[in-house]
């Protein structure tokens, strides 16, 4: 039986914690999740595509966006700023999908403030000092700007317990097979379907 509407999964983590790779792997093996697509007023970069890999909107069209309510959360990063538009979800889950958003802790408050029916997945890294290994491994960030990442880390931590699930990082395979049973489950609430018709077997008639 499936769903009548589908349903949003915002997916926030500390940086180091492999939050792209467990919602790349949950999108590879469910085709009911589809990827939440963003606006901002960042310049387009070669090989992207609008609708696609972000709606492409300027500064001027995203503030007209944000007063006018077409966007769930916004944020602002790097001079550039970024939003969920509302259409979009909302064409998704009438649909019957599962929208997923990978966004920070302050995006993901804006948006169970405005859509409390989201479901909301912390994921976390086996130990702090497992995230600074991995940033540093990575090599993209000046010791500046990793010691500010690391800071963060203790803040961002004490948001999961806002969210409802909590999964924890240690093995990707694991994690992934986490996140996807928390979407099955969250797929077979009574909530979301459609129980008014012939979606049960009938009974056999009694003989007398």
């Amino acid at each position: 039986m499936n769903p009548i509407r589908g349903f949003v999964l915002v997916v926030s983590a500390p940086s180091g914690t492999g939050k792209s790779s467990v919602v790349q792997g949950v999108l590879a093996k469910d085709e009911r999740c589809v990827m939440s697509v963003s606006a901002t007023t960042r310049p387009i970069r070669p090989g992207e595509v609008d609708g696609k890999d972000y709606f492409f909107r300027t500064e001027d069209e995203f503030q007209r966006m944000q007063r006018d309510g077409e966007l769930v959360e916004s944020a602002e990063f790097a001079g550039n700023h970024y939003g969920t538009p509302r259409a979009f979800v909302e064409r998704e889950i009438a649909h019957g999908r599962v929208v997923i958003l990978d966004i920070d802790v302050q995006g993901a408050t804006q948006f169970r403030a405005t859509m409390p029916g989201a479901v909301m997945l912390f994921l976390a890294p086996p130990s702090i000092a497992t995230v600074e290994k991995r940033l540093r491994e990575r090599g993209t960030e000046s010791k500046e700007a990793l010691k500010q990442r690391l800071a963060r880390i203790p803040d961002e931590l004490a948001h999961a317990k806002f969210y409802d699930y909590l999964v924890i990082n240690d093995q990707l395979d694991t994690a992934i097979a986490a996140a996807l049973e928390i979407v099955d489950s969250e797929w077979r609430r009574t909530s979301r379907m459609n129980l008014v018709g012939d979606w049960c077997p009938k009974e056999e008639p009694t003989t007398e």
